[in-house]
């Protein structure tokens, strides 16, 4: 049953009681009776305009819900923010709100519906503060070259048809389709808070990107998580905490994000490959930097020319398919001790006709048979010698 309640403003308000709290609706429960004008005629008269906060109280009861086309066709409102213990965002609750340009969501929010925010054309900034509990997705749609799509376990939220430039979310657990910016063609600044340990497959071509800022709490940026992202020259990230690092994560994003020394490419102390000048060099022997921490997975996949690589003993880990597929690749040399292998770093078996490959690492320093987990494939040996013959 409609309620309506005039709050201090003379705003005049319709809701319903939901297990005692209220929702702001027109009474509608089902979508298919939403009509196009609910869609173009809100819940409250007169229609808030320019800055506004919905209130956090509907007739001494807490708000708990926008309805489905509660607020929509608010064609004058530009700043919205949502209160604290708003529970759900109905379909088409902000529908036709074309002037509206940022939304702030608070972290009480765990459900966003299908068209929650259709049609509001000049919505260019989210602010979403816990993203890890929105988990009431009930659609999908095809995703679009103006389409922002934010990707959780097991469902799909989608801002779709509008420009977002800006995006901010104060908390979330992972970004591993957690949060996906795929192909966004409006995106440009991008930021999160605490709790976020990995991001992988983030920001995939979205080729006006051009700010980042992940938290200390990252430990680790997977799979081409900034791939082809052109104009991205300001990643906010400390590193202090990375563990793990995919050299697809930089693949063709700007040089001014890596460091090169030598013909090497190094981002926060991990050898991510080659760079551009040592493939017209084509060196026989490379060899790492001191002080490199770890070798990025795939850092050096394909890279045909080389037949000898040197790790400083600084180097803790190697990920996976770090020397994968180099055809004349005949030594690797550990100057310290053998580092951790995180998976095969380097599989032979798909080229049964090229060279063995033997791995030396000095004695005093030699971990046993059990140093050699994580290297497979025809061919390949380890070997504990007292000094290096080169």
């Amino acid at each position: 049953m409609i309620e309506k309640w005039t709050d201090e403003n003379g705003r005049s308000w319709s809701y319903v009681r939901v297990d005692g709290g209220a929702v702001i609706s027109h009474g509608v429960v089902e979508l298919p009776k939403a009509t196009l004008e609910m869609q173009k005629r809100p819940a409250v008269t007169p229609a808030p305009t320019g800055i506004f906060s919905l209130p956090s109280k509907i007739n001494g009861m807490p708000l708990v819900g926008i309805g489905i086309c509660g607020m929509a066709g608010c064609d004058q409102i530009q700043e919205l923010t949502i209160p604290e213990g708003v529970e759900f965002i109905a379909e088409y609750a902000f529908a036709n709100c074309r002037q509206l340009r940022s939304v702030h969501i608070p972290p009480s929010v765990t459900g966003v519906a299908k068209m929650a925010f259709a049609y509001c054309a000049e919505l260019k900034s989210l602010h979403i503060q816990d993203l890890s509990a929105w988990t009431r997705m009930n659609q999908k749609y095809t995703q679009s070259s103006n389409t922002v799509w934010f990707k959780c376990p097991g469902h799909d939220i989608y801002v779709g048809g509008n420009l977002l430039e800006s995006v901010r979310v104060d908390h979330v657990e992972s970004l591993v389709e957690a949060v996906v910016f795929g192909n966004c063609r409006s995106i440009k600044q991008v930021a999160f808070g605490t709790g976020v340990k990995k991001v992988e497959s983030t920001f995939p071509d979205c080729p006006n990107l051009q700010q980042c800022s992940l938290p200390d709490s990252v430990e680790e940026i997977g799979f081409r998580t900034f791939y082809n992202c052109p104009l991205l020259r300001k990643l906010d990230f400390s590193g202090k905490h990375l563990k793990r690092l995919s050299a697809s994560a930089f693949e063709n994003a700007p040089s001014e994000l890596v460091e090169v020394e030598n013909g090497l490419r190094y981002y926060k102390g991990w050898c991510l490959g080659a760079a551009d000048e040592l493939f017209v060099r084509r060196p026989p022997v490379v060899r790492m930097r001191d002080g490199t921490i770890g070798v990025a997975g795939t850092a050096f996949t394909g890279h045909s020319f080389i037949e000898t690589m040197i790790v400083p003993p600084s180097v803790e880990c190697v990920e996976p398919l770090a020397f994968h597929n180099m055809i004349r690749l005949r030594k690797i040399y550990f100057e310290g001790r053998m580092p951790a292998m995180r998976g095969a770093i380097l599989n032979r078996n798909c080229d049964m006709f090229s060279p063995a490959v033997k791995i030396y690492v000095l004695k005093d320093v030699w971990g046993g048979v059990g140093m050699q987990k994580g290297v497979q494939g025809r061919g390949v040996n380890v070997f504990a010698v007292t000094s290096f013959e080169m």
